[in-house]
């Protein structure tokens, strides 16, 4: 009898192990190659970005003597933003722009553009050509570096 349940419970633990085989036929394999903008933003964790419920961030800007910030709190899927600086808080929706939101979501949309650059890659559809350079010098560090062009068209944002 003790043999019985030794051998069962042996089986079982074996057949729990049991791996099934996956494909490696290499003809079955798709492989996609991820565009250089889409390479960009996962390397800034683009794939995490439907998980965001709330990005506050800060853009501080020093022209000369002047200096100003401005706060920002943005909800993505409700499109909810709160702008705050020194003089006042404004809260609106972003999908819903009217005449006296207009200027801050101007506000909004080039501090958060340069917040999420790598983003904005995919985002854009408004930009007319990427193109690429590798092994260019850098004006100011004399480092050899990739450069990335991003040229807009003359319509739109």
């Amino acid at each position: 009898m003790k043999t019985i349940i030794v051998s069962l419970g042996l089986c079982l633990v074996l057949s729990s192990c049991q791996q099934t085989k996956e494909n490696t036929d290499p003809q079955q394999a798709t492989v996609v190659e991820l565009s250089t903008a889409e390479k960009i933003a996962m390397a800034h964790g683009y794939e995490n970005w439907d998980s965001v419920e709330k990005l506050a961030f800060t853009f501080n800007v020093d022209r000369g003597e002047n200096h100003f910030d401005r706060s920002w709190i943005w909800e993505p899927k409700s499109g909810m933003v709160t702008m705050m600086s020194a003089q006042d808080t404004i809260s609106y929706n972003h999908k819903q722009v009217d005449s006296t939101t207009a200027q801050v979501d101007a506000g909004f949309i080039n501090d958060k553009y340069w917040l999420l650059a790598p983003f904005q890659l995919l985002w854009d559809a408004d930009y007319s050509e990427l193109s690429e350079q590798s092994a260019q010098v850098a004006p100011i560090s004399g480092d050899t570096l990739d450069v990335l062009t991003i040229t807009y068209k003359n319509e739109g944002g």
